[in-house]
């Protein structure tokens, strides 16, 4: 007897790759672009697909995302594509559409296309495609609607406090190496020489930006720290010295585990 689980999730991505074709034909670039180009790339295998389990008691406040993790298969860092399947077949397809093009619009700026920049810049360029697409295909409201809320209140919402306020950059990562590698150097000890060689062996690794980043992103347990007051001090400062911090914070914990 099949399993109803997996005909579900059989149907969700069907479904996906559907409206990702429906999208592509619709000749609006550069959006049917990127609809054609993540058809490929989960075609390919290069991106997956994967269907989250809605029995845990989170709610996620998207439908659709995209995420990267690490491969179970070559531990290289790799694009999901993350489906929520109960309030995915519960929704019009007005509001999967938009999900969709938000979600190809990040998808498609990974790993070396803009992915690598703050997630908030990331998220913002893709809200910009979802609303150029809702004004384009005159579509009813949808969940996180671009044309109505202000950019910062979605992709808080999107990214999570936790995300959002721990957010950062390669560049920002690399900054903060070099910074550390300087203190470093104006203090040399023994110990100090493998804290070395883990700062020079993450300077130009992508991979473990990434993971470190998403390692940030998506603590939830960390949520619990982002009181108003906490959410309203560190809205403050200035955007490069928040990431800048934060990037120094996800470095040394990085490096620990290399030492």
């Amino acid at each position: 007897m099949a399993n109803p689980e997996q005909h579900h999730n059989l149907e969700v991505s069907n479904t996906i790759n559907e409206r990702l074709s429906e999208i592509s034909s619709v000749r609006y670039p550069p959006i049917s672009d990127n609809a054609k180009y993540i058809s490929k790339m989960i075609a390919s295998e290069f991106f997956v697909l994967d269907i989250v389990d809605t029995r845990e008691e989170h709610v996620y406040p998207w439908i659709i995302d995209f995420q990267p993790r690490k491969s179970p298969i070559d531990q290289e860092m790799e694009g999901v594509i993350l489906v929520d399947p109960i309030r995915f077949r519960s929704s019009k397809v007005d509001t999967l559409d938009a999900e969709l093009v938000r979600t190809i619009s990040v998808a498609v700026q990974f790993p070396d296309r803009g992915y690598c920049r703050p997630l908030r810049e990331v998220y913002r360029e893709a809200l910009e495609m979802q609303k150029q697409w809702l004004v384009h295909a005159r579509s009813s409201g949808t969940l996180h609607d671009p044309r109505y809320f202000p950019q910062s209140v979605i992709i808080q919402n999107i990214m999570g406090k936790s995300g959002y306020y721990s957010d950062f950059g390669f560049a920002d990562w690399q900054k903060a190496i070099d910074m550390l590698l300087d203190k470093e150097d104006l203090n040399p000890t023994d110990v100090s020489k493998d804290r070395i060689r883990a700062l020079n062996e993450l300077l130009a690794n992508r991979d473990s930006f990434l993971l470190s980043r998403s390692r940030s992103s998506h603590d939830q347990g960390n949520e619990r720290r982002f009181i108003p007051e906490f959410c309203a001090k560190l809205d403050s400062l200035p955007p490069e010295s928040l990431a800048l911090h934060n990037a120094v914070h996800a470095v040394n914990q990085a490096a620990e585990s290399l030492e």
